[in-house]
This record gives structure tokens, sequence and C-alpha cells, in this order.
């Protein structure tokens, strides 16, 4: 049932109903002209030989009327009423007498009229014959120099040139149905050896490609249509093989990489996304797949210029570097470095964007500290310079004055002064390391020995 349901279904079946349809329709079509110009040639045949009939007799008639020997005319009656076209013939006198009573009682015509009344007079039997659609009567003159002695009354049926209509129609239709039905094996059979077979041959492969049975390929056969669609067919698989392996080369290597590595469309769609991806951003391919990165990713702090110079990178087709705040799935900021590269394909058509992403954070951070410990550091500098000059001036006074005590207590207590640097930037010296306070710095230095 199910494989009657699928050839119902198939293409096979609907180029047979069709073409078979057609075949059919069309012999069809033209049995009927031929049959209905041979029904006129028959009708006008048989009516051209009872004229001709007819006639024959008319002419036969005259010395037996003019003789009144009416025998030879009852014999010519029986005779005539033997041809199966032939219902009646009867000679009539020009006064209306019957010259000739002769019916031939074995035709079908004449035993119905004689059973509706078996006692009627032969006008009678001959009314109610030509009552009968089927039955045309010819009459033919009887003249003897110029003088009309009577006329023949021929009747011919047409009702066997309609069985013979009906006969050749049926015929006509066996023969119809008959060819179509060798035709439309023969079509099978071809469309079976030629478009059917390759078909189901394409679709069995491409189910087998599609379960990963890259090496599989269609044998070239058939019409040369199918031939050429077959081998562009094993040329698209063989491609596919080809792009399917350096994929995985590429998948492998992304797969294994610290790097987050991305790949979206040519419309900057999510496609792909590898492990380390997922642990720098905490989404996973179903959660961001068909979303571009950005909408997934920035937020409040994203730079609006950086965002704007990727979209116009990516709508370009271009290659890009930049550096921007992305958001992890639980809200957290981060820094990452972005690399995006386009691929193309051998007609230079953009196909997808490759992206990898660094988590830069550790490094601005680091950056930002040291940014602090060089600000710091010259804070401390200014603060020197400033705390020399002022001991300088000190050590002056106290080489000059004669209370050298109290002045040297002054400069201990500015040299002290110059080793707090400003609310305790510098803490203290112990032993061997000096200790930074933490709005300096949470490493020692330590000190030379």
């Amino acid at each position: 049932m199910n494989r009657l349901v699928q050839f119902r279904q198939s293409l096979a079946f609907r180029f047979l109903l069709v073409l078979g349809g057609l075949v059919v329709i069309s012999q069809l079509i033209f049995a009927f002209l031929v049959i209905a110009r041979n029904y006129r040639i028959q009708r006008d045949y048989l009516a051209q030989k009872a004229l001709t009939h007819a006639g024959f007799l008319s002419a036969v008639s005259q010395d037996n009327i003019l003789a009144n020997n009416f025998y030879p005319l009852e014999t010519l009656m029986r005779e005539t009423a033997a041809d199966p076209d032939f219902v009646y013939s009867v000679v009539v006198h020009a006064d209306g007498r019957n010259l000739t009573n002769y019916l031939n009682l074995d035709d079908a015509l004449i035993r119905t009229a004689l059973s509706v009344d078996n006692e009627a007079s032969l006008n009678e039997i001959v009314g109610q014959i030509l009552q009968n659609a089927s039955v045309i009567e010819v009459r033919s003159p009887i003249v003897a120099e110029g003088i009309r002695l009577g006329e023949v009354r021929l009747a011919y049926r047409t009702d066997t040139l309609a069985q013979q209509l009906r006969t050749s129609l049926l015929a006509t239709l066996s023969t119809a149905l008959l060819i179509g039905l060798l035709l439309a094996l023969f079509i099978i059979s071809q469309l079976n050896a030629q478009v059917r077979r390759p078909l189901l041959q394409l679709g069995d492969v491409t189910r087998q490609i599609a379960a990963g049975h890259y090496d599989k390929r269609l044998s070239v056969e058939g019409t040369t249509e199918i031939q050429m669609a077959q081998t562009a067919f094993n040329e698209m698989a063989q491609q596919l093989q080809e792009n399917l392996a350096e994929l995985n080369k590429l998948s492998f290597v992304a797969s294994r990489t610290k790097n987050g590595v991305v790949i979206t469309n040519a419309q900057g769609q999510i496609e792909w996304i590898n492990i380390a991806f997922s642990e720098i951003t905490g989404y996973q391919l179903p959660e961001v797949a068909g979303r571009t990165p950005g909408s997934v990713l920035q937020g409040p702090e994203s730079d609006p210029g950086t965002i704007e110079l990727m979209r116009q990178r990516i709508r370009a087709g271009e290659p890009f570097e930049v550096e921007i705040i992305n958001y992890h799935r639980n809200g957290q900021s981060y820094w990452v470095a972005i690399e995006g590269q386009p691929v193309y394909d051998a007609e230079r058509n953009l196909i997808h964007f490759v992206g990898i992403e660094t988590d830069i954070t550790d490094r601005i951070l680091a950056e930002k500290q040291l940014q602090t410990y060089a600000a710091n550091l010259k804070q401390v500098n200014y603060a020197l310079i400033a705390q020399e000059s002022q001991l300088r001036m000190l050590l002056e006074i106290a080489t000059q004055s004669s209370n050298s005590e109290v002045h040297l207590e002054q400069i201990l207590r500015r040299g002290a002064e110059l080793l707090a640097m400003d609310e305790g930037l510098i803490c203290q010296l112990a032993g061997e390391e000096l200790l930074i306070s933490e709005s300096f710095g949470t490493a020692p230095i330590h000190a030379a020995g």
C-alpha cells in the first residue's frame, strides 16, 4: 500500500497520467472523426444504393405492368428483400393498388409490425415501419412514353450503420486503451530507468551525506541532462567534503585554543562558538545562535565609537582589531581584544566572519595600576624636590648657627616628613625592605644590601 501511495505521488505517475491521458484523448478524437466520416460515407452510399436499385426496379417493371404480368415483379421484390440493407420493396400502381405483396417475414421490423396487428394490410404495415426513424423510404416512378404507370417504393435501414458505429467506437476505445497501456508501460520503464532510478539514487546519496558519509558519490548514467546533474552533484559533494575537512581542522584548532572564537554568517549572526568563548562570556551556543555578538555581549560601558567601527568593517567585509568592554552572562564587565577576519568564497562573496577574542582584563588593570604608580612616583618626585630644597636650607642654617642641636632636630623632623611623603605615601623603612603604602602599591621593594 505504501509503495502504491508513493507511486501515485511520484513524478513518473503524474507524467504518465498526463501523457497517457493526452494519448488516449487524441486517439479517441481521431477515431471519432474517422468513424464519423466513414458513417457519412456509408450513409451516402446506402442512400445512393437504394436510389439506384429503385430506379432499376422501376425500369424493369414497365413491360410487366403493361402486360399485366406481375409474377416477375413479385420475384424481383423477393430478391430485393433478401438484401439486409433493404426492409421492403413494393410496386404500386398509379391508381394506388399494390402490384406486389411480398414482405420478408424474417425481418425484425416487419415481425414487430405484424405483432401489433397480424391482420394489418401491407400499407398499414409499411406505415408502421416508416415510423421508425432508422427507416428511410425512396420512391422511383414507373413511366412509359410519358405516362405514369406507378412507382417503386423501397425502404432501407440505417440502424445497421449506427450499430457499426458503436462497434467501431468500442473497438477504437479498446485499441486506444491497449495502446495507452502499452505506452504507459513503456513510459514507466523509461522513466524508471532514466529519471526515477537516478532520482532515488540522488535521494539515497543525499541522505547518506547528511548522515556524515561525505565520500558517497552518484554513479553517472542515464540521459545527458541527468548525467550533467549527477556530475554537478558529485562536484558539489566533493567541494563540500573538502570544505568540511578544512572546517574540521579549523574547528579542532579553534576548540583547543584559549582564545574565544566566534563564527558568524555574512549578516553577522552567530553560527558557531568554541569552548573558550563560552568560558569567557558564560554563554552556550543555543543561547546566542542567530544573534549578533554585540547584541549579546555589549553594555553600558562599551565604547560607541568602537562599536560603530566594527559595524562598518563588517558591512564592508574588512578585517578589524579593536579593544572593548564586554559583559559576561552574569553581568560582570571585562576587557577583550577582538580580531575580526572576513571569509570569502571562490567568487569573492562574503560568507562568514571569524572573530578571535582575547580576555585582556588583567593587562588593562595592570596598565591602569602602572599608570597609578607613575602618577604617584611623579608626585613623590615633586615632593622630594620641594623637601630637598628645604633640607638644604636647614642644613645651611645649622652649619652657620651656634644652636646646632635645635637645627638638627628640625632637620630630622623634616626628614621624617619627607619619608612620610604626604599622608603615608611611604610608610616605613624596615630592615632591608621599603614597604609601600596601599595608595602607592602593595609589593615590597628590597633595598640594596
